[in-house]
């Protein structure tokens, strides 16, 4: 998902989410747009401590032929019987056009089910719960390392004065809708690092 990536992993039971068993992953040390290398590295960091007896029955990978085969590399890496299976999105990225990839004994079979298959459309809504939670984290991150690089890039403004302002005003959007006279009650904040401030904002 660009800069900050993350990728998600979702767990249903009995056709219901399990919310507290999911998981988020920040992908670190890949280039851009390496899909393969973080399926792997999510894969690998999911499942190599996983206990035997809390396991799935079956892993569901949104991509296609290439995606199921690096993850099936890494559980077999790991030594997991775990039965994994590709959700290949369909002609338009349309809901109910996808094909399933199952890969068994180095034979490819690729699977289409009816559009309104009460599995096909299990399969939908679980895809589409992994990429809700995965848009979701992405945002908050992308919120996250944006308020923090607006102060830590004002020249004066340091560790002990960024606490102050988040102390004094209690966040990070408080700071930004402050005038002039509201940031130099702030501990340290002069009038010249008020200006500084302002001006960031308003860049």
């Amino acid at each position: 998902m660009g800069e900050n990536t993350v990728a998600s992993c979702v767990v249903f039971k009995q056709g219901k989410a399990d919310k507290k068993s999911y998981r988020i992953f920040n992908i670190n040390n890949i280039i851009a747009g390496d899909d393969y290398a973080a399926m792997k590295q999510v894969i690998l960091r999911r499942y190599k401590k996983i206990k035997l007896d809390n396991k799935p029955d079956l892993i569901l990978i949104d991509g296609g032929v290439g995606q199921l085969k690096q993850a099936q590399e890494i559980l077999q890496d790991l030594k997991l019987d775990i039965k994994a299976i590709g959700v290949a999105k369909g002609k338009g990225r349309k809901a109910g056009l996808e094909t399933l990839i199952n890969i068994n004994n180095d034979e490819l079979q690729k699977i289409k089910l009816p559009f309104n298959d009460l599995a096909l459309l299990l399969i939908n809504h679980i895809r589409d719960e992994s990429h809700r939670f995965a848009i979701t984290k992405h945002r908050k991150k992308q919120i996250k390392t944006k308020n923090h690089s607006f102060l830590e890039n004002i020249e004066g403004i340091g560790n002990v004065k960024r606490k102050s302002l988040l102390h004094h005003f209690g966040g990070m959007q408080e700071i930004k809708n402050a005038d002039i006279t509201q940031l130099i009650k702030v501990k340290g904040i002069n009038n010249k690092l008020a200006e500084k401030i302002i001006k960031s904002i308003n860049s």
